[in-house]
């Protein structure tokens, strides 16, 4: 998200991401980790305002990993995602 200029418009396609996963589903993006001052090309978004986001959607075991000059975030929709079973694939 960090060619996207408006931190409004990052939330609501955050929003989007919920919608479409699946309960028991995972999404994750990746965002700058600091005001680094860049330029247009890159815009930095407040992680702090990102994460109480996940939060308000109601996103369980929210992590946001440093990696270089990324935060990548990871969350969880809570439920049983109901592609996944116990049983061994089927074979021919």
């Amino acid at each position: 998200f960090q060619h996207i200029p408006n931190t409004e418009a990052v939330l609501s396609y955050i929003s989007s991401m919920y919608d479409a996963v699946r309960p028991g589903g995972m999404i994750r993006f990746q965002v700058l980790a600091e005001d680094m001052q860049k330029g247009k090309l890159w815009t930095y978004h407040p992680l702090e305002k990102l994460h109480s986001h996940l939060e308000q959607l109601g996103l369980k075991n929210i992590s946001a990993v440093r990696h270089g000059v990324w935060q990548i975030f990871t969350a969880h929709r809570a439920g049983e995602n109901p592609i996944r079973d116990d049983k061994p694939p089927v074979t021919s």
